[in-house]
């Protein structure tokens, strides 16, 4: 069965920024020694509360699917660049990712195979994403800004931050919900992100676009975090 983690890596100093950003302009540093890797995703963040087209060169993101947990765990292990990234890292978040549903394509392909559904009262993780068409970039910025700071002051949002493989034009967010039905209600009921998603389809901002929601595996984390993790889903705290 496949296996897709999300990692996350926030950087303190300023030799460790510098390095950190070097290396994500040499983005096979992070493939080499990858066995049965079948997607992979390099990103930054943005300034802020995330959803900002400034970049945040303190904080970094990588989605990568493999084809089994073995070749995960031995993978990431045995990769210099990922091991100088947990080293230096003051604050890093791991994340085990279940498909339960997605809509759309990344890159032209969607490589996800759904595991199963989530319920309504299961805590949920998000990923939007879109690659922007280049005359509307403009009035989706202009559109968006609103929609993300509702969606960031939700409380049923446990964490939310916008990522991207570039600024501007590539855009994602990675969100984790206390349940898949708040985050439903917040996302689609009468609010300023249902408006923005009814904008998406009459102004055609996107060229392409994929919505995943995955149950979330266990997680592992490291440093003091702006966020509260429900303690069932604690891997290990080190």
């Amino acid at each position: 069965m496949q296996y897709l983690l999300y990692l996350e890596f926030s950087f303190d100093t300023l030799s460790s920024k510098m390095l950190a950003f070097s290396n994500m302009g040499r983005k096979s540093v992070f493939t080499e020694k990858m066995k049965g890797l079948r997607f992979f995703k390099a990103m930054g963040t943005g300034a802020g509360n995330g959803f900002s087209v400034v970049p945040n060169f303190s904080r970094y993101a990588f989605l990568l699917l493999f084809d089994n947990r073995e070749n995960a765990e031995s993978s990431i292990a045995e990769n210099d660049a990922f091991n100088v990234y947990f080293d230096k890292a003051t604050h890093f978040f791991r994340c085990h990712l279940k498909p339960a549903m997605v809509h759309g394509v990344w890159d032209g392909v969607q490589p996800f195979e759904i595991e199963e559904n989530a319920k309504p009262e299961d805590p949920v993780a998000v990923i939007t994403r879109a690659r922007i068409n280049t005359s509307k970039i403009l009035d989706f910025w202009w559109n968006v800004s609103e929609a993300g700071r509702f969606m960031n002051s939700r409380d049923e949002a446990i964490y939310q931050i916008g990522i991207g493989e570039y600024p501007v034009f590539m855009q994602a967010t990675f969100s984790i919900w206390k349940t898949m039905k708040e985050m439903k209600n917040a996302a689609y009921n009468g609010t300023p992100h249902a408006e923005v998603v009814k904008k998406t389809r009459e102004r055609n901002w996107y060229s392409e676009e994929m919505f995943c929601v995955f149950k979330l595996g266990q997680i592992i984390e490291r440093g003091t975090l702006p966020y509260e993790i429900p303690e069932k889903l604690i891997l290990s705290k080190v």
